[in-house]
C-alpha cells in the first residue's frame, strides 16, 4: 500500500483516498492512521459486491482516529521504530511466509544452537513494560539477544549459551508482574523461529498448570504433558490408561493401601527400591512386598521395557 503512488501522492491527514490497484479488480478506499503526527499504517476499506456508500469515507476517518488512540493507549510498543532485521524476526512470529522474507536473511547460518525464551506476565498487565524499555535493559545484559514484546509477554531469542541462565533476565520485568518463562528446544534454523516460538508458550501454559510455583518450565520437560493437554480437547483421553491402573485404583480404595503411589514413585525414581524407600519413607523390604503384590494383582512384568513405557504414559495422564 505504502509503494502505490496514489498513497504517496496524498496529503499527509487521514482523509481517505481512492486506491487504485492493477493487480486487483476490487476498488479500495485508504485512510492513513497518524500517531504522534507519524503515518503509522493504514485502514483499507474495500469494496465488495455493494459499492461505496456516502457514509463510508466519514466512517474510515472515525475508524483511523480510534485505531491511533488505541495504540497510542494501550499498545505504545507498536511505535517501538524496528530496525529490519527484528522486523523480519516479528513477521516470522506472527506467521508470515517465510519464502517471502528477505533471501539473504533467510540463509543465515547460526555458530551456535539458538533458542526463545517465552515470558508471560500473571499479574498486572496493565503495568507490563513496553518493548522499548524491554529491548534496552535486555542489551545491557545480552547484547547479542533479540526481544519482541506485545502486552503482557516478550520472547527473548538468542543462542543456547547466552541463554543458559535465564535467570539474570528476570529482572528485565518488574517484581509485581509475577512473571515466568517457558523455553524452547534448541534450534540451528531460523525457519523454525515460529515453532520454536509456540513450544516455549506451551510449556509455559501447561507447566504452571501443573506445577504452578516454578518460574521456568521447557518444552523437554512438558512436552509430553503438552501433546495429552492437546489431545484432550478432542477426547477423554483416559481411555489410553494401562488397565493395571485402574485395578491398582479400585484396590487401594477397597483396602486403604498405597500400591499405585508406590508404582508412582517407583517409576519416577527409575526403579531403584533404594531411592523409592526414601521417598516414600518406608523400609525397602516393604517397597519390594508392594511390588511384588502389585505384579501379583495386576500381572505386570515391571522388568518390560513397553510395560514400563504405558506406565509412565498411564502416570501423565493422570496429571494431566
Amino acid at each position: 500500500v505504502r509503494k502505490l503512488k496514489s498513497v504517496q501522492m496524498a496529503d499527509s491527514s487521514s482523509n481517505p483516498i481512492e486506491v487504485p490497484c492493477k493487480s486487483s479488480p476490487f476498488r479500495k478506499l485508504a485512510s492513513r492512521v497518524i500517531c504522534r503526527d507519524t503515518w503509522i499504517g493504514s485502514l483499507i476499506l474495500i469494496e465488495g459486491d455493494d459499492s461505496y456508500r456516502a457514509a463510508h469515507p466519514e466512517m474510515l476517518r472515525t475508524l483511523s482516529g480510534v485505531v491511533g488512540y488505541a495504540i497510542l493507549k494501550f499498545a505504545p510498543e507498536f511505535l517501538y521504530r524496528m530496525n529490519e532485521y527484528h522486523d523480519f524476526l516479528n513477521n516470522l512470529l506472527i506467521g508470515a511466509p517465510f519464502e517471502s522474507q528477505p533471501e539473504a536473511w533467510r540463509k543465515l547460518p547460526f555458530p551456535d544452537p539458538m533458542q526463545v525464551l517465552y515470558f508471560e506476565a500473571t499479574q498486572n498487565p496493565a503495568m507490563f513494560p513496553g518493548e522499548a524499555a524491554l529491548t534496552t535493559r535486555l542489551k545491557h545484559i545480552l547484547p547479542n539477544a533479540h526481544l519482541i514484546a506485545t502486552r503482557n509477554h516478550a520472547a527473548v531469542i538468542g543462542s543456547s549459551a547466552d541463554l543458559a541462565d535465564p535467570a539474570p533476565l528476570f529482572a528485565l520485568f518488574p517484581e509485581e508482574n509475577g512473571v515466568q518463562a517457558g523455553a524452547s528446544h534448541l534450534f540451528r534454523e531460523i525457519r523454525h523461529l515460529r515453532a520454536a516460538r509456540q513450544e516455549a508458550a506451551d510449556a509455559l501454559e501447561t507447566g504452571r498448570l501443573l506445577d504452578p510455583g516454578r518460574r521456568i518450565y521447557t518444552f523437554g520437560e512438558f512436552s509430553l504433558y503438552v501433546l495429552l493437554k492437546h489431545a484432550k480437547k478432542g477426547e477423554d483421553i483416559r481411555r489410553y490408561l494401562h488397565p493395571a491402573i485402574r485395578l491398582l485404583q479400585a484396590y487401594d480404595s477397597g483396602n486403604s493401601s498405597h500400591l499405585l503411589e508406590t508404582l508412582r514413585a517407583y517409576l519416577e525414581h527409575n526403579a531403584n527400591i533404594k531411592d523409592t524407600a526414601e521417598a516414600l519413607y518406608l523400609h525397602r523390604n516393604s517397597v519390594t512386598y508392594r511390588l511384588h503384590k502389585i505384579e501379583e494383582l495386576t500381572g505386570l512384568r515391571l522388568e518390560d521395557g513397553d510395560t514400563v513405557f504405558r506406565l509412565r504414559l498411564s502416570f501423565a495422564i493422570l496429571k494431566v
